[in-house]
């Protein structure tokens, strides 16, 4: 697939993931998760990354192929024991957004009319759907279509990111208890703005309540 589909997938898993399980969708995650998931096409000279890195993507390509060991789950494995220090930093949110961003670019390749090998050294080729006439070409029309709700994905997941799913429920629904729980949990931390409705029980007919 093309960079910009990648970074697109990549940017609304980052956005959704931070809605849904409330971590900080701040812009250096974002950029991590953005450019983790161009690093698996490090063994193709001609990608973005491979560009940059060409002495380092040559060989790799020489070597191994596209698509093969950098496209694994191996390499998984590998990022996750590079990247674990930063745990140790207190930005364990970081170190998700470098896997997510990398796995993001390895799924949406199976989707390709290759695939992938993700059980590499094994020749096992990953791919999705299984019949080649559902899967996509890089740069078709059909990936254009995928990129185009991708982007409009992460455009609409952006506010919700920024207030969380909880957050965005509230000021879709207008619902107090909810909206007293998100003031319990973060008093102290934020300035909130009330607005009140009320209703005049003594005129709506309920006269016994209001002489009690």
């Amino acid at each position: 697939m093309i960079a910009a589909t990648h970074i697109a997938l990549a940017s609304g898993l980052y956005l959704g993931g931070s809605a849904l399980l409330g971590y900080p969708a701040d812009p250096i995650g974002w950029a991590i998760a953005a450019g983790a998931s161009l690093l698996p096409d490090i063994d193709l000279p001609t990608s973005r990354v491979g560009r940059v890195l060409f002495w380092i993507s040559v060989r790799l390509e020489k070597q191994h192929g596209h698509r093969t060991m950098t496209h694994s789950i191996i390499a998984m494995i590998f990022l996750c024991g590079v990247f674990s220090p930063l745990f140790w930093f207190g930005r364990g949110d970081w170190f998700w957004a470098v896997i997510g961003g990398y796995w993001s670019h390895l799924w949406i390749d199976m989707l390709n009319m290759r695939g992938v090998d993700l059980f590499w050294p094994a020749s096992v080729r990953v791919v999705m759907p299984g019949r080649p006439g559902y899967r996509m070409e890089v740069g078709s029309k059909a990936e254009m279509v995928l990129l185009s709700s991708f982007v409009v994905g992460a455009l609409a997941l952006y506010p919700v990111s920024q207030i969380g799913l909880r957050g965005g429920l509230h000021e879709l629904l207008k619902n107090f208890d909810m909206a007293f729980d998100e003031y319990r949990e973060s008093a102290g931390t934020r300035w909130y703005s009330v607005e009140l409705a009320a209703i005049d029980f003594c005129r709506t007919g309920t006269r016994d309540w209001c002489r009690s």
